[in-house]
């Protein structure tokens, strides 16, 4: 495939990402909320998690994965994308709370699973899911991508999430 495909594949990937953050971090206002001056006052603030994905095996996985707070109570938004896995390869991934030495419980989704990150022919692949946890700002919390299909999925990538505001 020509080099110009796995850049734009990525770049589309990169801007899906921060495009669904940007609409995750934009609380929709009714009209009231018009300042005298005629503009929307600036949203609050929202917390957010932030992580880049870099695997060991193979050494060419690399991604980011971002976690939102919701607007309902106990609920959050996770996203994760990848780049320079093995075409067609199908991988398991979730968030939970702890370390990449010891993660500790895994946050729920509210689909009680976390979708499959299934990779296209460039090597890319992306997935989001709505959890019904609650993220606390001072805990650790990590991203782990596993291989898929074995009894035993093994860790391909680990990666904390950083915390800070949007």
């Amino acid at each position: 495939m020509p080099p110009q495909k796995h850049t734009f594949a990525r770049r589309a990937a990169a801007a899906s990402l921060l495009g669904c953050l940007v609409t995750l971090s934009t609380a929709c206002r009714p009209s009231n909320d018009i300042t005298p001056l005629g503009v929307l006052p600036p949203a609050p603030a929202r917390p957010l998690w932030l992580a880049t994905v870099r695997s060991t095996t193979p050494a060419t996985l690399t991604g980011a994965a971002a976690v939102t707070v919701g607007d309902a109570e106990r609920s959050a938004h996770a996203l994760i994308s990848i780049a320079g896995a093995e075409p067609g390869m199908s991988y398991g991934w979730y968030i939970a709370a702890g370390a990449c030495d010891k993660s500790g419980r895994t946050l729920t989704p509210a689909a009680k699973a976390y979708p499959a990150l299934v990779t296209l022919p460039d090597g890319s692949a992306a997935a989001e899911a709505a959890l019904s946890d609650t993220l606390v700002p001072d805990a650790p919390y990590v991203v782990v991508v596993q291989s898929s299909g074995d009894s035993q999925p093994a860790t391909v990538a680990c990666a904390p999430l950083g915390y800070g505001r949007m």
